[in-house]
Parts: C-alpha cells; structure tokens; sequence
C-alpha cells in the first residue's frame, strides 16, 4: 500500500470528526518569507499571471505574533494528535512535507473571524494582465504602499522587481 492512502486510512477519524467540525471556527492565512521564489509564483499565482501582498513586519501588532507560527518540513508523515486544546490543533496546523521547504512558510491561526493585518507592498507577477495595473495603482495608492512589477533576471535565473510610480 502507498504512503498516502495508509495516512489517511489511518487518520480518517481524525479527519472528519475533529479536523472537519473545526474548520469553521479555526481561521488559517499562509504566508512566505520571500516574494521572489520562482517556484512560488507559479504554483499560487497562475504561472506569474497574480499578484503578492507584502507586509511589514515590524509592524506587525502584538495581537498578531502571537498568533503567527513557522511551518515544519519532515520527511515522514507523522500521526496527528487525535485529543487536545487549541495548541494541538495549532501544532497539527504546521506540518508539511519537506519538498515544500523552499516555501518558507509561516501560518497565521487564529480563532476570530478576521485579523487584521496592513500592506506595505503590492507585488504584481511577470505575465500580469495590463489592462488591470491602473486599478492596482489605485489600491497601492489607497492603501498607502508601494507596487512593484516583477521581471526575470536570466543570467541568474532569479526574480527581481521594478516599483510603478503611482
């Protein structure tokens, strides 16, 4: 038998009679520490066609550290904690696959329905629609940050970014 369907053979009453009723009060927003992985913006932003939010994080208020949790990278699947508090939950909430560790992920968790959190830059993706940056300008505008168009640097197969004057 495969490792997958083992997992989930073996977990699948923790996941539907804890994970499943939870999911309503339990709110996840994922984050990454760098807007320049490849890799990234294209598998979450429709091959580079998107855009990236970022954040100042030193300002980010007290309210929110607390809340704000690095992901773990295994290489094995591990069994979830069946019974516990909001901290197991937590923990169950973190773990991933260690071939996503490029992704340098961090997880805000929280059980309110909204936390805020304020931009300081708009990142738009190499193949972004044009027809929509005026738009984008507005909200970079509005909303007091920075935008940014990124571009491919071939000689060293990496992301960079140009700002837009609004």
């Amino acid at each position: 038998m495969s490792i997958m369907p083992d997992f989930l053979e073996k977990n699948s009453t923790i996941f539907y009679n804890e994970f499943l009723k939870q999911q309503i009060k339990f709110r996840i927003s994922c984050f990454t520490e760098s807007h320049k992985s490849i890799l990234m913006w294209s598998h979450y932003s429709n091959q580079h066609q998107g855009f990236c939010i970022g954040y100042d994080t030193s300002k980010i208020e007290d309210e929110i550290i607390k809340k704000i949790y690095p992901v773990f990278y295994h290489e094995t699947f591990f069994q979830l904690i069946e019974e516990g508090d909001l901290n197991h939950k937590i923990f169950n909430s973190l773990i991933k696959f260690k071939e996503w560790s490029y992704e340098k992920e961090w997880r805000l968790i929280s059980e309110e329905k909204v936390l805020s959190l304020k931009p300081s830059k708009i990142y738009l993706g190499i193949r972004f629609n044009e027809e929509h940056i005026d738009l984008f300008k507005d909200i970079a505008s509005e909303k007091n940050c920075k935008l940014f168009k990124m571009k491919m640097n071939y000689s060293e197969y990496a992301l960079e970014c140009d700002e837009i004057e609004l």
